[in-house]
Formats: structure tokens, sequence, C-alpha cells
């Protein structure tokens, strides 16, 4: 991999994250306005993130993933003990922080729950909803730390890949023509481990990894082109949001907007500060992934709230700079962690870092 698409895939990573939060960043008590135009442009706004460009994101992340972890693969050292060795950095690196994250979402609910019924406030219903679910349905159904169903389906996908190596190497061009085909049928599945969308984009972002494409030389090939279809379907799939159709045509955005993102990342790291900056906040990425929805998501929008009151204007505000408030929020508590309980902290981001001297990501198997 060329220095250049390693850096680009750095620095990716914290605006994925930015749109991630933008997906639980929908402005819930919203006050329609009486001019029916202002309120179908807001509308349209906050769907274009939170609905379509959020939903994109952690896509790119499995493509990125998927892609890290065949580029390493030697074809002539591949084999058991070679997916052995990967399984095992993955125990480290997803399952570890997976139970971590998971585990201090129940006691976080447990103990808010704990601490409004000491002081006679309302329970917000959280410990509620953990006491009727099972420890199955907090830790894989449905991941009571949410967002982590990434994680999950990462996890399993894993397990997966001697079958995709298989695969790939006897069918190379023949299982690339039916990843795509099979990616326009007009069907859904979202089984727990294997949703939709983490099989095809980690399966696409694997056989480019294991035949060696450099991602960002073929996203130049279609700069252009890329931007301008973004543009387009994500225009159209944010126009039928609520429409049966959505699914379909959302589909259509996702293919073109992963070359747009690369492209427009590149371009970026060729002012100086910019790229610093992303490569510092790279490191943060997981952590705020994971931290996020551990209510300081919730208390950041709830202070939103009281702090600009209800107009449009205020939603509007509260909408773009909730995503910049929580992660700053994140970070500062990243800082806090890794001055109070570094080891810890290490161990619950699978020891994700950034080699500073080289500018890219240490951890090259993992988008996150």
């Amino acid at each position: 991999m060329s220095p250049r698409t390693s850096a680009v895939i750095s620095a990716l990573r914290f605006p994925l994250i930015l749109l991630v939060i933008w997906v639980h960043a929908t402005v819930w008590t919203h006050i329609p306005v009486a001019d029916p135009l202002q309120e179908r442009v807001f509308h349209f706004v906050t769907d274009l993130f939170s609905f379509n460009l959020g939903r994109v994101a952690v896509c790119v992340f499995f493509v990125l993933s998927g892609y890290l972890f065949f580029w390493s693969a030697d074809p002539d050292q591949v084999g058991l003990q070679w997916f052995l060795k990967q399984w095992k950095k993955r125990v480290r690196t997803l399952l570890v922080p997976y139970l971590i994250w998971n585990l201090i979402m129940i006691a976080a609910v447990a103990g808010k729950s704990l601490l409004l019924y000491k002081t006679g406030l309302k329970d917000d219903g959280g410990l509620a909803v953990l006491q009727s679910s099972t420890v199955w349905d907090w830790l894989w159904f449905r991941p009571v730390n949410l967002p982590l169903w990434y994680v999950r389906d990462l996890m399993c996908l894993t397990l997966c890949t001697p079958l995709l190596y298989f695969i790939f190497r006897h069918l190379k061009w023949l299982s690339c023509i039916l990843l795509v085909v099979s990616f326009f049928l007009p069907f859904y599945f979202a089984v727990p481990g294997f949703r939709v969308e983490s099989v095809y984009f980690c399966t696409a972002g694997a056989w480019l990894g294991m035949f060696k494409k450099d991602l960002l030389t073929l996203c130049r090939q279609i700069t252009w082109p890329s931007y301008i279809l973004s543009a387009i379907t994500l225009f159209v799939a944010t126009c039928y949001t609520s429409s049966p159709y959505h699914d379909i045509l959302l589909k259509y955005f996702l293919i073109c907007f992963v070359p747009a993102a690369v492209n427009l990342t590149d371009t970026m790291l060729s002012c100086n500060r910019v790229n610093n900056l992303l490569m510092r906040l790279s490191r943060y990425v997981f952590f705020i992934y994971a931290v996020h929805v551990i209510h300081i998501l919730g208390w950041t929008k709830a202070g939103m709230i009281r702090l600009l009151g209800h107009s449009l204007f205020a939603d509007y505000a509260a909408f773009f700079l909730t995503p910049f408030v929580v992660c700053a929020l994140c970070i500062l508590l990243y800082r806090l962690l890794e001055r109070i309980v570094p080891r810890f902290l290490a161990i619950s981001v699978g020891n994700r870092t950034i080699n500073r001297d080289k500018q890219s990501f240490s951890h090259e198997h993992d988008a996150k």
C-alpha cells in the first residue's frame, strides 16, 4: 500500500465518525414552523445528514476494514496458521472492546436509573428495558451499546474470511460480478452478525485488498464522476427518505460515495494543516464511536435545547453543532482517562494508536 493511500485511510476516519454521530443527532423536540417551505427545507437538511450521509459512513468503514484485512495477506503464507493469527488479533482489537463497552453501557444505564430513583426524579425507563431483555439481547441480538453492531458484524465476517479467500481465489472476476449483481437485487436481510450492508461492503473491500488493488489509484480514475453522481444520488435519496424506494436509491448513493469520500479526503490532505489535524484526531475515532451514546450524546442534545431554546434557527444550530460538541467532549474524556487509567483505556480501544511520524494507522486490519 502506498504511503498516500495509508494516509487517506487514516484521515478519512474522523470525518466518518462525525457522520455516524449525525445519525443520532436528529432534533427530537422540533416544533413545526408556520411556513411550510421552511419546514420542508428543515426536514430535507436533517434527513440528508441523519438518514443518508450518516447511514453510508458505517458502510465505508466496512469497506476499509475488509480492504485492510486482506491487504497484508501473502498468497504464499495464507493458510490455517495465518487465519488463526488474524483471529487472535481480533480477540484483542474487537471482542475485548466489544464486551467492555457493552458492560460499561449496562452499568451506565443502571447507575443513572439508581441515581434518579435516589433523588426522587422520574426514571427514563432505561433499567426497565434492560430487565425486560436477556443477556443475549444485551450483548448480541441488539447490543445495549447499539453502535457496536458494527463490531459484532465485523467479528462474524472475520470468521468467514477463509471462505471468502477460497471463493476469491478460485472465482476471481466471477466473484466480483456476482457480488455487484446481488447487491442490486431487491432484498434486505438483517441477521445479527450478518446485516446486508456489512456483508456486501466488507466483502467488496476484502476483494480489493486480496488482489492488491490500490484504493486511492482506483478512486482517482473516477474523481469527478464520483462527485457528480454522489451529489445527484444523494439529492434523490434524500427526497425519497420516507418512501419505500429509499433503500434502493440509497444503494446507488453508496457505491458513488465511497470513491467520492476517498477522493475528497485525498484533496483535503494537500493542505498540511488539515492533514496534521485529521491524523491527530484519527486516534480518537474508536473511543468516540464506543462512548458517545453513553449519556454524552443525550446530555449534549438536552443541553443544546436548554441553551438555545426552541426556534427554527436553534434547531439548525443544535443539529449542526451537536456532533462537534460530542466529539470534543469524548476527546476530553479520552485525554482524562489517558492520564488516570492509561492501561485500561488502551485495552478498551483495542490498542489502536497512530504513528505520528509515519502519519498512518498503526493497526492496519480494522478501519476503526
